[in-house]
């Protein structure tokens, strides 16, 4: 089965503050069978930690080194959490984008 077509996809990056106080990603919903890529910042000195909510997300089950990155499927970006080993470091993202999302 072929994935919904996209007319837009969009950018972004976060900075997590604190180590061991995982965020969640902002709210965009993603287009029907297409992936976002989530990436650990190239400059990150240590890895981030991912997850589909805060505890599994701070539980560091699944981590990306700096310059890793992983496609996931999802209805929502803000259903991917993120913590990070060192205060400050950065996850990337892209993301197909339904027509008339911002």
């Amino acid at each position: 089965m072929t994935p919904d077509s996209a007319t837009k996809f969009r950018v972004g990056s976060q900075a997590i503050a604190a180590a061991i106080t995982a965020e969640q990603l902002p709210a965009m919903p993603i287009v029907n069978g297409h992936g976002i890529v989530v990436k650990a910042r190239d400059t990150n000195t240590s890895y981030i930690y991912i997850g589909h909510s805060k505890a599994t997300a701070e539980a560091h089950h699944f981590s990306l080194a700096p310059g890793g990155s992983i496609i996931i499927y999802v209805d929502d970006l803000s259903d991917i959490w993120v913590d990070v080993a060192v205060n400050g470091e950065s996850v990337e993202w892209a993301a197909e984008v339904r027509y008339g999302v911002v």
